[in-house]
């Protein structure tokens, strides 16, 4: 693209702004001087593998992310071992001989300076424990981020919340791309924090977890907003909680794609304080009796819902882990 002057003028010469009160002519501009300008950011948004859009003025500046980014040709695993494992945040590079220490560093990695192209994405977590990760905002062109410890032995792979913060959680998502978690164990004492939580736009979907010991005030599985949980595949429960399920807005549902039972595993009996399940601000807790079954004991009661929450079990709560005392319901609803 080159320079176009004012109507008239020469090949540098700049645009004058009229001005009626000093009788100062205004420049006028000729149509490649407009024209130009928008093919030239036209073709960037395009050449990123974007959709010019009249309904998004922030196109330009993801085109240039985007171009800027290592673009992916076909679906990747990047690698997170422990500092004792040989993981370095400062000299990895991800790969299987230089892996990246954290897993909030391997997020940030590849929400910056990578381009999915359209492919999955894996995280492999060596055996080891990691502190939470943060997922806030999509990592582009990646449909699917996989985050994987040990499918034969959850506990070898442990990511712990131990900050206390408010809505914390070992694994939260907000705006994300959807998270797909196997092979993983979540704890922490912590308050009012927890295991996986989906925020507004979060989806994450897992199985083959193990859910420990959240303390008095955590929980293991939370949404809010419009955030989404699916449960994919059995999981285990051998620690406690204030709440196992807790819903603020969004929702959970069983969905494993076939008709194949989910089994919730329970040992050591846990105690959820406030309620196994607990919904509330227009939620739902999709966990039908046919779709899911509980094998163990726990404490505590089997639910509460309240301002717009909703419970539904095919109405047959008996279905809950043995040993939870009946629920309650205040101004929401079951079924």
């Amino acid at each position: 693209m080159i320079y176009n002057p004012p109507m008239g003028g020469g090949a540098s010469d700049p645009y004058v702004t009229g001005n009626p009160a000093t009788a100062t002519p205004g420049s006028i501009p000729p149509g490649a001087a407009i024209e130009q300008p928008q093919r030239e950011i036209v073709n960037v948004i395009m050449a990123a593998g974007l959709t010019p859009s009249a309904a998004n003025v922030g196109q330009l500046l993801q085109a240039i992310q985007v171009l800027g980014r290592i673009r992916l040709t076909g679906p990747s695993t990047f690698y997170v071992a422990t500092p004792a494992s040989g993981g370095s945040d400062a000299t990895g590079n991800g790969t299987l001989a230089a892996p990246w220490a954290t897993l909030g560093h391997a997020y940030s990695m590849l929400f910056n300076f990578y381009d999915a192209g359209g492919n999955s994405i894996t995280i492999q977590l060596a055996a080891g424990t990691y502190a939470p990760v943060n997922c806030i905002g999509a990592v582009p062109g990646c449909p699917a981020l996989l985050i994987v410890g040990n499918t034969s032995n959850p506990a070898s792979v442990i990511i712990s919340n131990t900050t206390g913060a408010f809505g914390s959680a070992c694994v939260y998502a907000f705006f994300a791309t959807p998270l797909y978690i196997s092979g993983i164990t979540v704890n922490g004492l912590v308050s009012n924090g927890g295991g996986f939580c989906a925020d507004t736009g979060g989806f994450i979907a897992f199985q083959n977890c193990n859910f420990g010991n959240m303390g008095a005030s955590g929980y293991h599985l939370e949404t809010w907003g419009s955030g989404r949980i699916n449960i994919t595949g059995n999981y285990t429960i051998n620690g406690s909680a204030s709440v196992h399920l807790f819903q603020q807005g969004g929702f959970v549902q069983v969905n494993t794609g076939t008709a194949t039972l989910v089994t919730v595993t329970l040992t050591g009996i846990p105690n959820f304080s406030a309620a196994f399940i607990a919904a509330a601000l227009a939620s739902q807790a999709i966990l039908l009796n046919a779709l899911i079954v509980f094998s163990g004991a726990a404490s505590g009661v089997k639910f509460t819902a309240w301002t717009g929450g909703g419970i539904y079990s095919g109405n047959n709560f008996a279905s809950f882990p043995t040993g939870l005392t009946a629920g309650s319901i205040v101004g929401g609803y079951t079924s």
